[in-house]
């Protein structure tokens, strides 16, 4: 793990002496990061991660999970994809209850049993969060704090408004998940990006979840899902005032 944390400083020494750009991939949950992620390696197999044959004159690093702005060298640039909190805690929720599937194997753990033998849909769980029951509303609470995905917000990944303020001129590219083909093109133009790199057609390969999975709120679960993650609105909302995005 030490090794893993270190990986983007090493990197960017390596790349500066080589006289590359460094570009790093920050892979925020449920966003649609491993799609992208496999969509820049293209038909190159890097070594950890590590594309500098990719692009001319360029080091991209596609991280995993446990990298955050913070870890990232403030000389260098930055990508990641954002998705509405809405949807993402809904395809959050939906990964778990899949154990991972389809592209991955990842068994619950004993609190998240729990949380979803309790709650067996995304909306159960939200309408729960404000139930005149303290002691459902209670599991409901931890529920969101045990599940997978759905515990996590944008700030794991993001840190502070300061930082954001401090860091917005070295974020090259915010996309998101909605629209990501369109914003996958754009990053193709801004880094140079060969055709061979694509996003991929099969949902296993991008992670996305059957046809058939349970995507609606009611308007009350909407409501407290929203109240929940109402500091990921607010990162929104400061990127915006910082021009870097427009949902």
């Amino acid at each position: 793990m030490r090794k893993r944390l270190l990986k983007p400083w090493i990197q960017s020494v390596e790349g500066r002496l080589r006289r590359q750009r460094v570009i790093h991939v920050i892979h925020i949950g449920k966003t649609g990061g491993s799609a992208l992620k496999d969509a820049i390696r293209g038909d190159i197999r890097g070594v950890h991660s590590v594309y500098q044959d990719v692009a001319p004159g360029t080091r991209i690093l596609t991280h995993s999970h446990h990298i955050d702005l913070r870890r990232i060298p403030p000389r260098d640039d930055v990508v990641f994809v954002l998705r509405d909190p809405v949807g993402r805690y809904v395809s959050g929720f939906m990964s778990r209850l899949r154990q991972g599937a389809p592209r991955h194997d990842s068994p619950w753990s004993k609190k998240e049993r729990l949380a979803l033998e309790r709650f067996a849909t995304p909306d159960a769980l939200a309408v729960a969060l404000a139930s005149p029951d303290a002691g459902e509303r209670g599991a409901a609470e931890a529920a969101m704090r045990d599940i997978r995905h759905v515990r996590s917000t944008f700030a794991d990944w993001l840190g502070s408004p300061e930082l954001l303020r401090r860091r917005h001129g070295q974020i090259l590219l915010v996309g998101w998940q909605e629209t990501l083909a369109a914003d996958f093109e754009r990053l193709r133009e801004l880094i140079g990006l060969p055709d061979r790199c694509r996003l991929p057609d099969d949902p296993t390969s991008a992670n996305r979840a059957p046809d058939d999975t349970p995507t609606d709120l009611s308007e009350e679960g909407l409501a407290n899902i929203r109240a929940w993650y109402r500091a990921d609105y607010e990162i929104i909302d400061l990127l915006e005032r910082l021009g870097l995005t427009e949902r």
